[in-house]
């Protein structure tokens, strides 16, 4: 999903989107703990933002 997404996408798109594809319902808890665990691998950053709604968008 992030890597075909045209910028950062919130926690909350990307457990939507991640619902849709599985077409069952996905906890937003599970989708940040396992964005949280790409990030602390580098793989994806965490986007600075103002406000409490965290982008993520993969590393370069």
């Amino acid at each position: 999903m992030l890597t075909s997404a045209p910028g950062p996408m919130t926690t909350a798109a990307l457990r939507e989107q991640l619902s849709a594809d599985l077409a069952r319902p996905v906890v937003i808890e599970t989708v940040y703990r396992g964005l949280s665990l790409l990030a602390d691998r580098g793989q994806v950053l965490r986007v600075p933002t103002r406000g409490r709604h965290t982008q993520w968008a993969i590393s370069a």
